[in-house]
């Protein structure tokens, strides 16, 4: 379980740009986070494909947003390679 939650945290911490790049062109904010959460859902599905149960599920994309997030919130943000990826 520890193991899976670090994985969860290092693919939450990495997933900003991928996020950007998937938001590029989608220009309304509420819609980008939808598509954030709907990434960070997807991959707790495939941390959990053994064991499709939704609480697990739940759990593992709230983990891998929440690491996302800080991410963002923290490096990605400000990042000047930011400004190269959605260009």
């Amino acid at each position: 379980m520890v193991e899976g939650t670090v994985l969860e945290l290092i693919v939450g911490a990495v997933l900003p740009p991928v996020i950007d790049l998937i938001n590029k062109y989608i220009k309304h904010s509420r819609v980008r986070y939808m598509v954030s959460i709907i990434v960070c859902l997807l991959l707790g599905t495939a941390f959990n494909y053994q064991n499709l149960d939704f609480t697990n599920i739940l759990a593992s994309g709230a983990i891998i947003f929440a690491a996302a997030q800080t991410t963002y919130k923290t490096y990605w943000n400000t990042s000047k390679l930011r400004a190269v990826v959605t260009k």
